[in-house]
């Protein structure tokens, strides 16, 4: 992890003096390309003071990581939503919103790692590094991060703007993509517990759109926090990146 033994190190310092987060599930969001996500109230004082602290000499942030959220599944295929879909989709999503209602889930944040993604997914992963928090807990939410969080969510409804339905429609962003080899460094929290909202997600779209959706290994549910790519990561020749896929099936 040469490139980044500077933040690595920061890291480990500031790791052990931040509250271990408590995230309160907010509720289903589907994003850009159709993706599936579990979104969160928004990251804790801590976890955003982490952040801003080692965001020297690092590229700029990505849109994704700037609120709090665990990527499911993403479309199985490159067809873009219908209308009638996206309507199916928005009563899937209310029914697992209404069993979060029901549960007021929390996830815990008791350490944070420094992975190298070999996919986007991260069902694939290099070397990693483990960066543990401290033992007491937080759940404060800022209330400017919970207002921009409410306010990327409100995108999400059962009538979306056309603006955003066209986002939704934007292909590019489906299993392909998370599963194209990529190497770059990220630090996430691994959220592999199994949560029985998105199971009651998933159960209802097997049934109403069956076979529409690729859902990830939940080994592999994480809450991005950051990348750590000092710079955008050079694109890999078509030649290599047919090379790694045949040595790593994914779908196997």
């Amino acid at each position: 992890m040469k490139p980044i033994d500077d933040t690595l190190s920061l890291l480990r310092t500031l790791g052990p003096q931040t509250p271990t987060a408590q995230l309160r599930v907010s509720r289903f969001f589907v994003a850009g390309s159709g993706v599936l996500t579990l979104a969160f109230e928004g990251f804790t004082a801590g976890l955003l003071g982490i952040k801003r602290q080692i965001v020297e000499g690092l590229a700029p942030e990505y849109p994704g990581s700037t609120w709090p959220k665990i990527t499911l599944a993403a479309l199985a295929d490159p067809i873009p939503l219908s209308d009638q879909e996206l309507s199916v989709l928005w009563g899937a999503t209310s029914y697992a919103d209404s069993v979060i209602l029901a549960e007021a889930p929390e996830l815990e944040v008791r350490e944070l790692m420094v992975v190298q993604a070999l996919t986007r997914s991260l069902e694939m992963k290099g070397r990693y590094a483990r960066i543990p928090l401290a033992s007491w807990n937080e759940r404060t939410v800022p209330e400017e991060q919970r207002a921009y969080v409410g306010t990327v969510l409100s995108q999400w409804r059962s009538d979306p703007s056309e603006r955003y339905r066209s986002i939704l429609r934007k292909t590019g962003h489906g299993r392909d993509h998370y599963h194209r080899p990529c190497r770059a460094h990220t630090l996430v929290s691994y959220q592999s517990a199994p949560i029985p909202a998105v199971d009651a997600l998933r159960d209802r779209l097997d049934r109403v759109l069956p076979g529409r959706y690729h859902w990830f290994d939940p080994s592999a549910r994480h809450v991005t926090i950051r990348t750590l790519e000092r710079a955008p990561a050079p694109a890999e020749s078509e030649f290599e990146s047919i090379e790694f896929l045949a040595h790593h099936n994914l779908d196997a």
